[in-house]
């Protein structure tokens, strides 16, 4: 048995990280065969000074990856929520003044979403999320500032901040020309309002998913426990796993496995 507490891409290339036996592990999981049983979902841990910790009460937690205790011992956990009004984790604050964020555009068939990335991160964190294509449109010291900008873009061009795996799932068959007309109409509205500040960078991320070895539509799985998951992973859209078994395809959102227990179906049998 396996607790997942991270899925990442690493190198171009999608991976589970697990802790086993009180250790992490970066799994691939792209051509490799899933036959796993979903368990019940319990507290990732925290970080600290920048290594993971595992929850020292092995909470269970009915949404979310952490339990309240593991929310307050964790580096970063409330920056995630900064919308830039006001800070919320002041011990962070003087050092956030010094990072620089990019400021993006990301394009999902022809859904738009603004966001923000660490300066060094900028194309695996867009190959993370899944984005067909995007614009890095600015770049911004102080995370609280480019939180602001981030927010006054979006109200901008009345566009999202976040994209979820069942509607990323549905837009896998959307128009191909769709993400760069998106993308270009946005740019344009940026310009006259005054809000592109640097000249932007393009990126076509899509030929990191290998969607072209997915032969048909296909359909979505909502994991819960108890749930079988067989195939093989014969593509991957940011969180998004797509398997092939024998000629059907089904995708589902690598984020749903984070904080659960997952079984080999081998493991399970031998267990009876």
């Amino acid at each position: 048995m396996m607790h997942i507490v991270k899925y990442r891409w690493d190198s171009g290339e999608p991976v589970m990280v697990v802790a086993e036996r009180g250790e992490l592990h970066a799994v691939p999981v792209m051509d490799h065969l899933f036959a796993h049983t979903v368990g019940e979902r319990r507290c990732i841990g925290y970080m600290r000074s920048g290594k993971h910790v595992p929850c020292p009460d092995n909470a269970a937690v009915d949404g979310g990856w952490y339990c309240e205790p593991c929310v307050n011992r964790d580096s970063f956990f409330l920056c995630v929520r900064c919308d830039g009004s006001d800070c919320k984790n002041e011990k962070r604050r003087e050092q956030c003044k010094k990072e620089k964020y990019y400021i993006y555009l990301s394009a999902f068939g022809p859904v738009l979403k603004v966001g923000i990335s660490n300066q060094f991160r900028l194309v695996p964190r867009l190959v993370e999320q899944g984005a067909d294509m995007a614009a890095r449109i600015a770049l911004v010291q102080d995370g609280k500032e480019a939180r602001l900008l981030e927010q006054h873009i979006k109200a901008c061009l009345n566009i999202v901040d976040r994209v979820d795996g069942l509607r990323k799932h549905q837009l896998l068959g959307a128009d191909p020309n769709a993400p760069a007309v998106r993308i270009a109409a946005a740019l344009e509205e940026l310009k006259e309002a005054q809000l592109l500040v640097d000249r932007p960078a393009i990126y076509d991320l899509r030929s990191f998913y290998r969607l072209d070895r997915v032969r048909a539509a296909p359909s979505f799985l909502q994991l819960s426990a108890g749930q079988d998951i067989n195939g093989t992973v014969v593509a991957a859209k940011g969180n998004l796993l797509i398997l092939e078994n024998s000629g059907a395809y089904s995708s589902f959102n690598a984020h749903e496995l984070i904080g659960r227990t997952i079984t080999s179906q081998e493991e399970r049998l031998c267990n009876f």
